[in-house]
C-alpha cells in the first residue's frame, strides 16, 4: 500500500476543489490525521485498480505511477490526486447519508404517518466505476485509463 502524497498535500486539495461551507470540506476538517490517512490510503488503493494507459516504471511498486505513457515516464498526474481525494470524501460523505443507507439495503419505499419516500434503486448500481464515483471518474480519470 502506497499513496501519491501526504496529509499536508491533501488538505491543500481539499481547500481548492471543495468551498469552506460544503459538506465533504466540513467533514474533511472534522477529521483528524490518523482518519484522513486512512481514507488517502483506502482511496488510493481504489485509483490504483483502474486500468491506467500505459505500464508501470516499476513492477514491483503497488502504486501505478510513474508509468510509461507515449515512451515518457510519467509521474503521477494532478487530475490522479484529485480524484483520490475528491472520491474519498464524496463517498464517505454520500455513506453518512440516511438515504443511502436505505439504498444500500434495497429499500423500495418507506412511508410513515402522512408521509412516504421513494427510492431510485436503478441509481444505485451506475454511481460507481470499479468503486469510483461515475463524475470523478469522468472528470479525472477517464483520459487517463483505457
Amino acid at each position: 500500500m502506497g499513496t501519491y502524497f501526504d496529509i499536508e498535500y491533501a488538505d491543500t486539495l481539499v481547500k481548492s476543489l471543495f468551498k469552506t461551507n460544503s459538506d465533504e470540506r466540513k467533514l474533511w476538517d472534522a477529521l483528524v490525521d490518523e482518519d484522513k490517512q486512512i481514507l488517502i490510503n483506502e482511496h488510493s488503493d481504489i485509483i490504483n485498480n483502474c486500468m491506467f494507459i500505459g505500464y508501470k516504471v516499476n513492477i514491483n511498486s503497488s502504486l501505478q505511477f510513474p508509468r510509461y505513457i507515449n515512451c515518457r515516464v510519467v509521474e503521477c498526474p494532478e487530475d490522479i490526486k484529485k480524484a483520490i481525494v475528491s472520491n474519498a470524501l464524496i463517498k464517505e460523505n454520500r455513506s453518512s447519508k440516511q438515504e443511502t443507507k436505505y439504498q444500500e439495503l434495497n429499500v423500495e419505499e418507506m412511508s410513515t404517518e402522512g408521509s412516504k419516500i421513494k427510492f431510485d434503486l436503478s441509481k444505485k448500481s451506475n454511481m460507481y466505476i470499479n468503486g469510483v464515483d461515475k463524475e470523478i471518474y469522468n472528470k479525472y480519470l477517464r483520459k487517463w485509463c483505457y
